[in-house]
């Protein structure tokens, strides 16, 4: 397994601690993979956790803790807030952009990846929805988080 780009060895421990105090560790199995549990705080955030082995330290910024909804389908879901301009686009889409922001939202888009073997692992990453970063969230997808925000 690789921890953003380091593998990770057989026995190799892992140390993972909250910004809110709370740290758990793991061992790495034969493969290298590995996993813990660790007891979070109620929803909200932003916070920061770290992830360390023998070589290396991870500091992930901007975590939130809470639920945590997928959202799949086809072109439906597909569809960006910004649409497919310029005759396919969403309704108000440029005021809809303008003031998304939402910073305790989150999305998180898996690149499509045609494969005949299981992918256990992904480049893809966390955007906080703004202004900025919101015409490419699913319009579905953003539109529903709003609502639950």
């Amino acid at each position: 397994m690789l921890l953003f780009g380091e593998p990770i060895h057989q026995n190799e421990k892992v140390i993972v601690s909250g910004s809110w105090g709370k740290e758990s560790k793991s061992v790495a199995d034969k493969n290298g993979n590995w996993k813990l549990n660790i007891p979070t705080p109620n929803a909200g955030g932003p916070y920061e956790v770290n992830i360390i082995t023998k070589d290396t330290t991870v500091l992930l910024k901007y975590v939130m803790i809470g639920e945590v909804w997928l959202a799949s389908g086809q072109s439906n879901m597909q569809m960006s807030l910004k649409g497919w301009p310029p005759n396919d686009t969403i309704k108000n889409f440029k005021e809809e952009i303008a003031k998304a922001n939402y910073s305790a939202v989150r999305m998180f888009n898996v690149t499509r990846n045609f494969n005949l073997k299981v992918v256990v692992t992904v480049s893809d990453k966390w955007d906080i929805c703004s202004p900025k970063s919101v015409k490419d969230f699913s319009a579905t997808s953003y539109f529903f988080a709003r609502r639950l925000y």
